[in-house]
């Protein structure tokens, strides 16, 4: 229906807008200081691979806590709360996310005074915030300062190489009816071949 189209527009339009950001994150990249921190961002942001693997492993197993112990108190005392288990299951992912990665929370969420359950949903809930805000932390910001020291040590050479391979880049774009014209005449153009391990 209508509503299916828009919403597949409105899609759509939110990649395009995505990937030109990305694509003029590119182009910045030729300038020096941004080349350096954009490197340096997708340095640190595939370093924090394992990291967010925790986090998630961490979230799905706290989910699964709160579901269990929290959804039958919850659902005696409404019984209309939830429409069905994946709602549930949905509801809580929410919450947990918001817990972990913005520190924001409901009281009532992980706080009954009058359930028998009462106590192991707030011991989880302190476990999971001593988890979250003492251990991960620190280990995110060791993560990000290692990343940097090893980025900032290749810092002339990571920014050459940034600017050349948006020159190379901008080139193949805009240029390449000229790049034909001169290998049709017998002329030559530089190839540069870098290598992206280093």
């Amino acid at each position: 229906g209508v509503s299916e189209s828009i919403g597949l527009s409105n899609f759509s339009v939110a990649l395009t807008t995505f990937l030109m950001f990305y694509k003029f994150l590119n182009y910045l990249s030729s300038l020096k200081k941004f080349g350096f921190l954009v490197f340096m961002t997708r340095k640190i942001t595939v370093s924090l691979g394992p990291f967010l693997g925790m986090m998630v492993t961490m979230c799905v197993c706290f989910v699964s806590i709160y579901t269990n112990m929290t959804v039958p108190v919850e659902m005696k005392a409404d019984e209309n709360k939830y429409t069905s288990i994946y709602h549930a299951i949905g509801h809580k992912t929410w919450e947990v996310y918001s817990l972990a990665f913005m520190t924001d929370f409901e009281e009532e969420s992980y706080y009954f005074p009058n359930s028998e359950k009462g106590w192991s949903v707030l011991l989880a809930f302190v476990m999971m915030t001593i988890f979250v805000n003492i251990v991960m932390l620190n280990i995110l910001i060791a993560i990000v300062g290692e990343g940097y020291t090893q980025v900032s040590a290749r810092m002339r050479e990571e920014t050459y190489k940034q600017t050349a391979v948006s020159i190379v880049e901008l080139e193949a774009t805009y240029l390449q009816w000229w790049l034909k014209a001169r290998e049709k005449e017998g002329g030559t153009f530089l190839e540069l071949k870098y290598n992206k391990k280093n």
